[in-house]
Order: C-alpha cells, then sequence, then structure tokens
C-alpha cells in the first residue's frame, strides 16, 4: 500500500510495533515488510500507552495529530488480507491526506 500511495503521489509513512511478548517474531516481520519496525518494551510498554492491540491501526496527519483510530475489532474491516479491509485502510489514510 506504501507503494501504492506513493505512484499516487502521496508521500505517506507506515510503522509497525511489535509487542514484547512478539520478540521472537521480529525476524520474520523484518523479512515481510519494508518500512521502519519498532520493538516495544516492558519498560516502554507502548501498546498500553496507545491502548492499542494487535493489528490496530493508527493515522496521522502530517503535523503528527491522532485522525483516525481503527480497532481490528471495530466495525471497520481493516484485515490487509482481504480487498474490503485493504480498500478502508486505503480510503482512511486519503481522508487524512486530504485533497
Amino acid at each position: 500500500m506504501r507503494l501504492e500511495l506513493a505512484g499516487e503521489g502521496h508521500l505517506v509513512h507506515f510503522l509497525t510495533i511489535n509487542a514484547t511478548s512478539a520478540l521472537s517474531y521480529q525476524a520474520d516481520l523484518l523479512k515481510q515488510q519494508a518500512f521502519a519496525l519498532m520493538q516495544d518494551q516492558t519498560n516502554v510498554n507502548v501498546w498500553t500507552l496507545l491502548g492499542g492491540n494487535k493489528d490496530d491501526f493508527f493515522i496521522y496527519d502530517k503535523t503528527g495529530k491522532l485522525k483516525v483510530y481503527l480497532s481490528a475489532s471495530g466495525s471497520v474491516d481493516t484485515n490487509l488480507s482481504s480487498a474490503t479491509g485493504y480498500n478502508n485502510l486505503k480510503t482512511y489514510i486519503l481522508n487524512v491526506l486530504g485533497p
């Protein structure tokens, strides 16, 4: 999606935050993605600070303000393995980017 948006003229940055309980999966994640992966640590516990869960999406505007929070268990399908989920997430991102 990052490359697709770039091809459409949109500069978008993606970031994955890996849970402390998923440290053993970090190497696999790095093989699957070409964008930043941050490893959460018990002394930081960013997942608790953000109030998020696995597969949630936080969409920020260019000033760093949170504009959209999409919970994986919410009413909006954000499963990137499905065309609907993929298109939903892309639509929310484009709405935040504006015209």
